[in-house]
């Protein structure tokens, strides 16, 4: 194999070669011999770093949407208007036909 493998590739490597019925490791034994042997490593978790909130009323945010609530009721349409600490709705309820 040209590739590096883990444990998917070779407990299907391993089902390809043993015989039938053979009991095979299952996947999470497999991943733990090759953490346990150094031969992958787990990748590092993100850092996470907040991003700071802006006062209130300095940004705001737009957002539309519709909902489709049946053939009876039709599509509720919005929009969102939004600041960090503020939030006003408008909706229309269109027919369709």
């Amino acid at each position: 194999m040209h590739r590096r493998v883990g444990a998917k590739t070779i407990q299907a490597t391993l089902r390809e070669e043993l015989p039938d019925g053979s009991p095979l490791p299952c996947q999470r034994t497999i991943y733990n011999a090759l953490r346990r042997g150094v031969v992958i490593v787990p990748r590092a978790k993100p850092v996470h770093t907040p991003l700071p909130l802006p006062p209130p009323m300095e940004e705001w945010e737009l957002d539309f949407g519709e909902i489709w609530l049946g053939p009876d009721e039709g599509q509720f349409e919005f929009l969102m208007v939004g600041s960090c600490c503020l939030a006003v709705g408008h909706a229309t309820v269109t027919p369709r036909r």
